[in-house]
């Protein structure tokens, strides 16, 4: 197997798998191929390496932490220090910002395993985003249904505010996850307790307006069941 072959045709332009791994945050297959000798210093033909794309992709400090955790294996310690260095240049004096930012960005491309590694180590699941979204908006919005879970369970220093709304338009996360019809993420909101009467500044519009609107019937149907079963539960109390 030629571990360093590279994606394309010219081999001073492609990437390497270490490359693409790097580039997409799977940290298991990152420590495999460097324990099977690949040559990190290869590059693209912008002349950037996969440690490069790790740090410009937000993944700096999950590629730490698989690294530190894997020191028991019979890894070349001379190269997992290397990569912990040169990946991980920013680590050492890291500030909770960039902790936040490699939260959105782990939740955004569908990481849930860097989600688990940042959340207990102090990234704030309330920072937002240039866009004004914190990172439950972003998982209801792509429909990242167990980083969602995960986001609304977590046991990290700071507890995620379900209600937040993006500045702008005040969208919530509940809003987000109906207007793009992902039913799950919107009724594991619904179980968590959201406020599924606030309205967004752009048509004050809730949630359930927002999923009639694009066409989620399903989820319309399943919001208004669920809403008349707390009804009756509530009268069954006052009585």
């Amino acid at each position: 197997l030629a571990i360093d072959a590279r994606l394309c045709s010219s081999p001073e332009q492609g990437q390497t798998a270490f490359y693409i791994a790097c580039h997409e945050g799977h940290v298991d297959c990152v420590v495999e191929l460097v324990q099977a000798g690949c040559n990190v210093h290869l590059t693209d033909a912008d002349g950037k390496t996969g440690k490069d794309m790790a740090k410009g992709e937000g993944y700096h400090h999950l590629l730490a932490s698989a690294a530190e955790g894997r020191q028991h294996r019979s890894v070349d310690c001379n190269e997992i220090h290397e990569v912990e260095q040169a990946v991980l240049l920013q680590v050492a004096d890291r500030e909770d910002n960039s902790l936040s930012s490699s939260l959105i960005a782990a939740v955004r491309h569908d990481k849930p395993d860097a989600v688990k590694l940042l959340l207990p180590d102090g990234a704030d699941p309330n920072a937002v985003g240039c866009d004004g979204m914190n990172a439950l908006m972003v998982a209801a919005y792509y429909g990242h249904l167990r980083i969602l879970q995960m986001l609304l369970t977590t046991q990290s220093p700071t507890k995620v505010a379900i209600n937040a709304a993006q500045p702008t338009y005040r969208f919530t996360a509940f809003h987000l996850a109906c207007a793009q019809g992902n039913t799950d993420c919107a009724m594991e909101l619904v179980r968590a307790e959201c406020d599924t009467t606030l309205l967004t500044t752009m048509g004050s519009e809730t949630g359930e307006q927002l999923a009639q609107k694009h066409g989620h019937i399903a989820l319309v149907g399943r919001l208004r069941i669920t809403e008349e079963q707390k009804q009756r539960a509530a009268l069954a109390t006052a009585k």
